[in-house]
């Protein structure tokens, strides 16, 4: 989500959250925090893969990312981190 920095991406700073679920995020790396510093997104390793864990429901009513421009390019390159096999390619 780096990428996501940038504003030609679209700007997550502009994402409001109306309510998130807070959880101990451990050793797990981070993708996304809070303003506040609290994870929003991470990462658990799971059998040859991962598994991604999203603290708010990617919907209006916890939030108005859905209708972000950045939310579609978001959605596309975490299906897209989630579908390469261990290889490197694509499954």
């Amino acid at each position: 989500v780096a990428a996501f920095a940038d504003p030609k991406f679209g700007n997550l700073n502009t994402v409001r959250l109306k309510a998130y679920w807070q959880f101990d995020s451990g050793d797990w790396p981070i993708w996304m925090k809070s303003s506040n510093g609290d994870p929003l997104l991470v990462e658990k390793p799971f059998g040859q893969g991962a598994v991604l864990l999203c603290a708010f429901p990617v919907d209006r009513d916890w939030s108005n990312f859905p209708v972000r421009p950045a939310f579609l390019p978001w959605t596309h390159r975490i299906v897209g981190y989630l579908a390469q096999d261990s290889r490197g390619g694509q499954s």
